[in-house]
């Protein structure tokens, strides 16, 4: 019992060094972007041939983007053509921009070429093909992309992984979530998991409950979190956080005459892990964007999966534990913004 004791000790002077992450990301309006759009009002023959010759120039995603979206507007089909010829370039640059294209500038025709684009030997080919038949949500490439997760090839299983999320299906959560809490390569761990936060599959999982604890533990458990659930959406949630777990006397809640050690130990372990989601999630207070609880998760998808993996080792000990939801950190971000105004 010392021992577990002396943990208790090291763990409530852990509470005192949490952290905060700061994100910021700001973006200015660019001219080709503008300029692309003028000509997209223009229906004429010259300006279509004008915006072929802008995109094959285009450096940048964001610039690309932007050009097919007015070529499209012009003549999505004459586009399409053209991208997918361009597929069969003897250019890598020329194949690649192609195959991205074909994200925006969808059409039915594509879909074989960019499904013979997966065998490609360049992975980066492979991906590019693999967004833009996600993009499309075309069914017949499901079994494909499935197949690439498998891949030895990180960066192939990581953007079919990635490509699979943009279908926004449930029928992938299990498979999210085993690949998730794998033994697999880091970056492909992350990416499933960010599948797993993007198409909302907590609830459509099964869990193996190999760790799970009785209910007294996990009434705990919950008490705790919902403690840090306040703090943390104060308007000094690093502040709060410490003054909350300090209050919360882990000692005498975890410690008791009649529970076994294997099981003051997971307690122990619950706490690690709640005070580990307390302080990721403290990261919400940066977010800048307020909008559609959708367009937040989205934009903020890699920091969103990390402290859901730390909810997950909660839930490997306790399923039927609740977290805040998205919408809650919504409220958060807004009332964050609001009195900043």
């Amino acid at each position: 019992m010392n021992k577990h004791i002396l943990t208790l000790h090291i763990l409530i002077f852990l509470i005192f060094g949490f952290c905060v992450t700061s994100l910021n990301a700001t973006s200015l309006p660019d001219e080709i972007c503008t300029k692309a759009a003028e000509l997209g009002k223009n229906s004429s023959k010259e300006a279509f041939a004008e915006l072929l010759g802008m995109y094959q120039q285009a450096e940048t995603r964001e610039n690309q983007w932007c050009i097919a979206e007015n070529l499209e507007a012009i003549d999505n089909s004459g586009a399409a053509t053209i991208f997918i010829d361009d597929l069969q370039s003897a250019d890598q640059q020329t194949r690649l921009k192609a195959a991205f294209a074909l994200r925006k500038i969808q059409s039915d025709k594509a879909v074989a070429p960019l499904q013979k684009a997966l065998q490609h030997q360049e992975s980066e080919m492979q991906c590019q093909a693999a967004y833009a038949l996600a993009a499309m949500r075309d069914e017949s490439s499901i079994t494909l992309l499935a197949e690439m997760t498998d891949k030895s090839n990180t960066e192939i299983a990581v953007c079919a992984l990635e490509a699979l999320s943009w279908y926004d299906d449930i029928g992938f959560c299990q498979d999210f979530f085993e690949i998730w809490l794998s033994k697999r390569e880091p970056a492909v761990r992350k990416q499933a998991g960010e599948g797993f936060v993007r198409v909302d599959c907590d609830k459509h999982v099964e869990r193996g409950g190999k760790y799970a604890l009785d209910s007294k533990s996990c009434g705990y458990t919950q008490f705790f979190i919902n403690t840090v659930k306040e703090a943390v959406a104060s308007d000094t949630p690093h502040k709060s956080l410490k003054e909350a777990l300090k209050g919360l006397k882990i000692k005498e809640t975890i410690v008791d005459e009649d529970t076994p050690e294997e099981i003051i130990q997971m307690r122990l372990n619950l706490v690690f892990a709640v005070m580990d989601w307390g302080e990721s999630a403290t990261v919400i207070h940066s977010f800048e964007d307020y909008g559609s609880l959708m367009q937040n998760k989205l934009n903020h998808l890699p920091e969103i999966e990390g402290f859901a993996l730390k909810e997950e080792f909660v839930k490997q000990f306790c399923p039927i534990i609740s977290f805040p939801d998205f919408s809650y950190w919504n409220i958060v971000i807004e009332k964050k913004n609001s009195s900043a105004n």
